[in-house]
């Protein structure tokens, strides 16, 4: 982009000391533009570039529904500092028995603050079955984190 005589460019680059991301953030601000080290940093903003996610056992939910059906369990999660809403989709094409198990790997339990993504809501379930033409979601259930953790078995009864 170019300003007058100026040529505007948007750069990421490292922070690598204590002191550089003190230096930085006093620097940055809405609306504030500073001179450092040749250059001009404007509305700077200090991001993650790293995305740490926890191994867990997960939480095998089971049931039965129409024999040849798809189930799936449907969960929004809000994530980062600007909740941005991500769908987290598990399913599974059940055989002639209609038995289903579907693991999943994130609690509804509301979070600590901690997390960089939380449940919006609890986990939806979803089924198609062959005479229909689109899923249709028939409960709601929650998940907590002991449940992940602990590799639980969670039984949904027998959907129709």
């Amino acid at each position: 982009m170019e300003y007058g005589t100026s040529k505007f460019k948007r750069v990421a680059f490292p922070i690598p000391s204590e002191d550089q991301v003190e230096a930085f953030a006093n620097r940055s601000g809405l609306g504030h533009v500073a001179k450092a080290e040749g250059h001009y940093e404007y509305d700077g903003v200090i991001a993650s570039t790293v995305k740490i996610f926890e191994r867990v056992t997960g939480a095998l939910l089971y049931g039965t529904v129409a024999a040849n059906s798809v189930v799936e369990a449907r969960l929004s999660l809000k994530c980062g500092p600007e909740a941005r809403v991500i769908d987290y989709r598990r399913s599974i094409q059940t055989e002639a028995d209609g038995h289903y198990e579907i693991a999943v790997a994130n609690a509804t339990t509301p979070g600590t603050g901690k997390w960089v993504c939380e449940s919006a809501g609890p986990y939806e379930l979803h089924v198609k079955t062959p005479s229909q033409a689109s899923p249709v979601m028939i409960g709601t259930f929650g998940v907590n984190e002991s449940q992940l953790h602990n590799g639980d078995r969670i039984y949904l009864g027998k959907l129709n």
